[in-house]
């Protein structure tokens, strides 16, 4: 059950693009179908290495997350978030940043909808 809920979770997180936004590079999706999920009891590492090109010229992006059931309706979860733009000077403010945070999850009840 733990583990249903574990991996559930997890993948709600990433498609509601909850890995999302920040204030430097906001972006409309949270890099789909680049996420691997490795699973382990209670514990699991989600993570995504990409890259690609935009009006800035190249740019290689680093998600991890890390996740731990506290219990039936809880996770707890770390999270980095890490941005190299290639092309851009070393002095621009967003051509390497690290985003990166920490917190908890709760299961709630959606109507309709099934545990």
């Amino acid at each position: 059950m733990c583990l249903v809920f574990l991996r559930s979770l997890v993948l709600l997180l990433i498609s509601i693009q909850l890995l999302g936004c920040t204030t430097l590079q906001p972006k409309p999706t949270a890099n789909p179908g680049a996420f691997h999920l490795n699973a382990n009891k209670s514990n699991s590492v989600i993570f995504s290495n990409d890259s690609g090109t935009d009006d800035d010229g190249t740019w290689v992006e680093s998600w991890v997350f890390v996740v731990t059931l506290l219990d039936n309706n809880e996770l707890l979860v770390e999270w980095t978030r890490m941005v190299n733009n290639l092309d851009m000077p070393r002095t621009a403010k967003s051509s390497k940043f690290v985003v990166h945070g920490s917190g908890t999850i709760q299961r709630v009840a959606v109507a309709g909808l099934s545990p």
